[in-house]
């Protein structure tokens, strides 16, 4: 089974939003029936999880090593950007593809960490700390 898709666009390709539209194509939606088991105790309240943003910043990987997330990310845009993470974290570190520490702590703020990113640059990052 193949599938392909043509997305036609006026001006540049990252003007028009063709990687977006490429990683929804890709990546479809998946259901399952559930089941529960019928209890009348309110669920717990909701709250938000692990955030990724920027402007053609997409998640590459995402893992749990240890007490700390795993967390790879890639820049698909011709020019810098800036990566924004943001959870339940205190403390960031960049590690290598193989996971070995490449420097010290990331500046973080109020769970909120702000990474420039160079063009089509892969960059990954250790969150430790209630993530």
């Amino acid at each position: 089974r193949f599938a392909v898709a043509i997305m036609p666009h006026a001006g540049s390709w990252h003007e028009a939003g063709v990687l977006e539209a490429a990683e929804r194509y890709r990546l479809g939606l998946v259901t399952s029936a559930g089941t529960g088991m019928g209890s009348t105790e309110p669920l717990p309240p909701s709250q938000a999880g692990l955030q990724l943003s920027g402007q053609g910043i997409v998640l590459s990987a995402l893992r749990r090593v240890g007490d700390e997330l795993e967390l790879r990310i890639v820049a698909e845009h011709p020019d810098a950007k800036e990566a924004v993470v943001r959870g339940r974290f205190h403390a960031v570190r960049e590690v290598d593809l193989l996971g070995e520490p490449t420097g010290g702590l990331l500046a973080v703020d109020n769970g909120t960490l702000r990474l420039p990113v160079r063009p089509w640059e892969i960059r990954t990052l250790r969150l430790s700390g209630g993530s």
